[in-house]
């Protein structure tokens, strides 16, 4: 009866997974962009500071990072006479992630405009990884309310699992009789909304 249980778990686990996964690549897209901005501030032009970027995270991350991967496709984008700003909106729509959107949008409009390339880019860049870096501290933060949560969940059901084992037969007018697995069965539903609860109060701190 409670088979359907597993699989929302298994759907909850997933997404914790892709959540981890997505800040993990927020963090590499930041160090991505610190290379960058490097670069250019060593007089690269912003085509060759894209390979710049490239080879730094190949160092940092491994040839076969993710990151390294975006940023060696930007950069044969280059090679085929794509521009840079056009490279990092194609990043942007790839990885998903509204830092990465916003950055492209103004270097963007800094190449068009014919603006200081080199200040504006490093003081967007400067913005969006104090904001990265802010919400890698808000992750770690949150990681450890999730641990105490976690121990809480597990509470209820050691306590059980350990009176089952050091007092056999103490629990057993709870499950046996209609009384008894009437009053688990309303303990059990309860639980598992405190579990629900308890898990979306976390997803709202997470997303703010």
């Amino acid at each position: 009866m409670l088979f359907p249980l597993v699989l929302v778990f298994a759907g909850r686990l997933k997404k914790t997974e892709e959540g981890k996964r997505r800040e993990e690549l927020r963090k590499a897209y930041a160090d991505g962009l610190d290379a960058f901005c490097t670069a250019l501030k060593a007089g690269y032009a912003p085509e060759n500071a894209i390979g710049y970027a490239a080879r730094e995270l190949s160092l940092l991350y491994g040839k076969d990072a993710p990151i390294t991967a975006e940023y060696s496709r930007m950069e044969q984008g280059i090679h085929m006479r794509q521009t840079p700003e056009a490279q990092f909106a194609a990043l942007a729509e790839r990885c998903g992630l509204p830092e990465a959107s916003l950055f492209a949008e103004v270097f963007a409009v800094v190449r068009k405009s014919g603006g200081n390339l080199v200040s504006i880019v490093e003081e967007t860049g400067s913005l969006l990884r104090d904001h990265i870096h802010t919400r890698q501290e808000i992750q770690t933060a949150l990681r450890a309310r999730e641990m105490e949560q976690n121990m809480m969940k597990a509470a209820p059901l050691l306590m059980l699992v350990y009176l089952m084992l050091f007092s056999p037969g103490y629990l057993d007018v709870l499950y046996e009789g209609l009384m008894g697995r009437a009053v688990m069965s309303i303990c059990l539903a309860l639980y598992l909304v405190a579990w629900h609860l308890a898990d979306k109060v976390l997803e709202a701190e997470r997303v703010a």
